[in-house]
């Protein structure tokens, strides 16, 4: 994991090549696949004159083909929205991408997210399907009972999830507090892919990857690579206010702890002296301790290095001490029904599953689901 982890920070350096030669081409691959940075290890063999293994071509060859079908979906979108006076923003994948090196290859993602005002959803929708995009979701009563703040859509080649918050249940908006119409006024214009975009503020960019890579656990070096990144392009004192104010400190805190433990201090490149140092920048200094705790556990565990990292510490902070425990509560309770084979939401038939049909049919669901997100967002 530590050899992976140098390759995901700097894959042509000549000490991740000497370390790469020490391990077994097989594990690497395979544990790169787990993380999602199949890319980064390709480089890191080529710059170290090293053989690639086939499956690590073909996955650069379908990043590569994923960057340009989703530059093109991104431009067709960009210019009938920026047209219907649509206010939105990129979130993650390609905005992600521009930090990484080699970004197009090292960052790969595997859908297109972007954010919109809750007012223009059904307007950003309808012009989707103007330039060829269709519903993927059939199951509107599920997605109106858990309060989904997304809404996906494919063209045959691009999948699109339209966000109206940056966070998908209503049971998790209860305490984490974003602020769309906010996020959208601080958007900056940015170049991706030959695309001229808004994507989120450096502060949002980097509030929005923690809570997203820490309600996920944290478990993959892609994600914690994307905090990383995020984190040395924000100041502290502003990030800690930023994610104080959406009700994300603690998570932020933990999630950014343990990507500071495998990438190192969070700076800018350059040695520019910004960026955030520690996830103890943020506070909860106490709950950082215990995640790292946690984690120093896990890597003495014989077989540790073939796993994710652990995910319950990082993904149940919230900022308050009751709604920590009831969410720690709650994943634990998921995990156990999971290893029981019980279903979940997002099982065969579950309130998630898109092609549950809503009676008496999809278009009625949807407008209901409309009238739902135009209700909680007035």
């Amino acid at each position: 994991m530590r050899t992976l982890a140098a390759v995901v920070s700097d894959p042509v350096a000549r000490a991740t090549s000497d370390a790469l030669r020490r391990h077994s081409g097989v594990a690497l691959t395979e544990l790169s696949a787990v993380h999602g940075v199949s890319g980064s290890l390709a480089l890191a063999l080529e710059a170290a004159a090293m053989e690639i293994p086939e499956e690590l071509q073909r996955s650069l060859e379908w990043a590569r083909l994923v960057h340009l079908q989703t530059t093109r979906a991104l431009g067709a979108v960009a210019g009938v929205f920026d047209s219907a006076g649509i206010r939105w923003s990129v979130l993650k994948g390609p905005a992600l991408a521009m930090l990484w090196d080699h970004g197009t290859v090292t960052r790969t993602y595997d859908d297109l997210d972007l954010l919109v005002d809750p007012g223009d959803l059904p307007l950003a929708a309808s012009e989707l399907e103007r330039v060829g995009f269709s519903h993927r979701n059939r199951n509107w009563a599920g997605f109106r009972e858990l309060g989904v703040a997304e809404v996906p859509f494919d063209d045959g080649s691009v999948v699109i999830d339209l966000h109206w918050n940056v966070v998908a249940l209503a049971a998790q908006r209860r305490h984490l507090l974003f602020d769309t119409a906010a996020m959208l006024d601080r958007s900056v214009r940015s170049n991706v892919g030959g695309v001229e975009v808004r994507v989120l503020h450096p502060l949002d960019m980097f509030a929005h990857t923690c809570t997203h890579a820490a309600l996920a656990g944290g478990r993959r070096l892609r994600m914690l690579r994307d905090v990383h990144l995020t984190a040395s392009r924000v100041a502290p004192a502003g990030a800690a206010a930023r994610v104080a104010e959406s009700g994300v400190s603690r998570l932020s805190a933990g999630v950014l702890g343990r990507a500071v433990n495998i990438f190192g201090p969070a700076v800018e490149p350059g040695g520019q002296g910004t960026g955030l140092g520690s996830g103890s920048a943020l506070g909860h200094r106490g709950w950082v301790g215990l995640g790292g705790f946690v984690d120093r556990a896990w890597n003495r565990l014989p077989g540790s290095r073939h796993l994710t990292y652990p995910g319950a510490v990082v993904a149940a902070g919230r900022d308050g001490t009751a709604s920590t425990l009831g969410s720690m509560a709650g994943l634990l309770t998921a995990t156990l029904r999971s290893r029981m084979g019980l279903p979940n939401i997002e099982s065969e038939g579950g309130k998630l599953d898109w092609n549950v049909e809503d009676p008496p049919d999809a278009e009625a669901g949807y407008r209901r689901y409309l009238d739902y997100v135009a209700q909680v967002c007035a």
